[in-house]
């Protein structure tokens, strides 16, 4: 939404919405006003319609103000008025007198706050003043909601806090070296390769001082054990589900959390362990250069690796609920806790990057891991356009505050099992067939893995290969090998 540019037509055909709001304002500018312009700002920002009702029918009508430009210069006295409200993030053009049907009405054009304005509140209240949007309406935030604002709004890095009752002997030593390890292999010739532990953590921000060894937050959250984690941030939790089907409520057939007293449930061994369950799932390319040539680090494993950096790069860890990775048929959701410090609309652009946790990012960058310039969603976009997939869904909510995003796997997989249904193949198998297909993409398909894929004899393979061939679902590439047709 571009909170510059606002014009009558956007609202002649409107309804009330989660970023749109309309009041009469007959006797003057509505306490509720204050309200809304409180939540827009907390929330995505939106646009509040002065002069203007909603009918029974939930369309817009002007009902017109008696005097618009006193309205206006009240507004803006108020706006600058600190005991009314704790900011005015608007600019002129942000508020416009329009004519519609000959009646006068107020635009109010409320961008989203940065976070170091926020939280934007009324009546000089802090917990009692700040408000956010639902798709209900305006509410009340939480101490919890008001409380994370605060903690987005310094600008130093919040994760190297210093957590002095714990020592390097709260971390987990086995996760250390496995990352100092992935550093040496990605940097060799690093003059920190030679460093003891105490000094390379210290290096990269793991731990506060070379002598006193406390584990900064990010080197708590990066390296610790869940154990001592939980004592610092209890609502700490990490999930890692696979589920049978794409239906919500579908059972999992394999899971990782943290809390099991099983591994470590710090988040180094959460992303690496979640990171190679879903590569079995990822389709890869198909390379013919000289013979048979599988790319293994293809686009959409990057993509991966990136939005389950993101998830953990951005999570606020102090609130519920924490990072949800859940793996379906055709699609990878990644949750986590807190939204995001960037517009979604600058976020899907790139070139701007925010991070909640920026140590815990410089981490990643260490081991060649995640995008420090802002090109992360643009990245993802172009691995599912690359792959011919459908284009990533984002969405925040609030109460609680969330951010999820998913990536599909397939999109034809309902279709492409129509198809083989109508072969002479079993009903389980032709949806474990349909799945299959879809989860390879451009990679090879052979007699083998048809085999191992369906659990059948080679007969049955050459059987189901043949009339794949027949159908026109696949192509022969070479002998023995084939590749999966795509719908145009």
């Amino acid at each position: 939404m571009n909170f510059e540019e606002i014009h009558l037509s956007d609202f002649k055909t409107a309804r009330e919405n989660h970023q749109l709001e309309v009041k009469k304002a007959q006797g003057g500018l509505p306490e509720s006003l204050w309200e809304a312009y409180s939540a827009f700002a907390n929330t995505d920002g939106g646009i509040i319609l002065l002069g203007v009702e909603e009918k029974k029918d939930y369309s817009l009508a002007p009902v017109g103000l008696s005097d618009a430009q006193k309205l206006l210069r009240d507004f803006f006295n108020l706006l600058n008025d600190p005991k009314k409200v704790s900011a005015n993030i608007l600019t002129n053009s942000m508020v416009k007198i329009l004519r519609w049907d000959e009646k006068d009405i107020m635009v109010i054009a409320v961008p989203k706050a940065t976070p170091s304005q926020k939280p934007v509140y009324i009546h000089s209240n802090l917990y009692g003043g700040t408000y956010l949007r639902g798709y209900e309406g305006d509410y009340h935030a939480s101490i919890e909601e008001v409380n994370a604002m605060i903690r987005d709004k310094s600008p130093a890095s919040r994760d190297l806090r210093p957590i002095v009752t714990f020592h390097l002997s709260s971390l987990n030593m086995d996760s250390i070296h496995s990352y100092r390890n992935r550093f040496r292999l990605e940097r060799p010739s690093h003059v920190w390769n030679d460093l003891s532990d105490q000094d390379f953590l210290f290096r990269i921000g793991a731990i506060d001082h070379e002598k006193e060894c406390h584990p900064t937050e990010a080197g708590l959250l990066f390296f610790g054990d869940d154990y001592n984690i939980i004592r610092e941030f209890p609502d700490y939790f990490l999930d890692y589900e696979d589920h049978v089907s794409n239906e919500v409520n579908a059972r999992w057939t394999d899971r990782l959390c943290s809390g099991s007293g099983e591994w470590s449930g710090n988040l180094y061994d959460f992303f690496f362990s979640v990171y190679n369950k879903l590569l079995k799932y990822l389709p890869l390319p198909f390379e013919d250069r000289d013979g048979l040539f599988r790319n293994d680090d293809n686009m959409l494993r990057q993509a991966v690796r990136e939005a389950l950096c993101n998830a953990i790069t951005n999570a606020d860890f102090s609130y519920p609920r924490g990072i949800v990775v859940s793996h379906y048929p055709t699609s990878i959701s990644f949750e986590n806790p807190g939204r995001s410090r960037i517009d979604l609309e600058r976020a899907m652009i790139g070139g701007v990057s925010d991070p909640r946790n920026p140590t815990i990012l410089r981490f990643f960058g260490f081991i060649n891991v995640g995008e420090r310039a802002g090109t992360g969603i643009p990245l993802i976009e172009k691995a599912t356009k690359t792959m011919h997939l459908p284009p990533v869904e984002i969405r925040e909510s609030a109460a609680p505050n969330r951010h999820s995003l998913t990536m599909y796997l397939s999109e034809t997989v309902d279709a492409l099992q129509q198809k083989i249904m109508e072969l002479d193949i079993e009903k389980s198998n032709a949806e474990k067939l349909a799945i299959y297909l879809n989860k390879i993409g451009d990679a090879p398909i052979t007699r083998k893995a048809i085999m191992d894929e369906l659990g059948v004899k080679e007969t049955r393979a050459s059987y189901i290969l043949a009339r794949l061939l027949d159908r026109g679902i696949i192509a022969k590439k070479k002998r023995g090998v084939y590749q999966l047709i795509k719908p145009n």
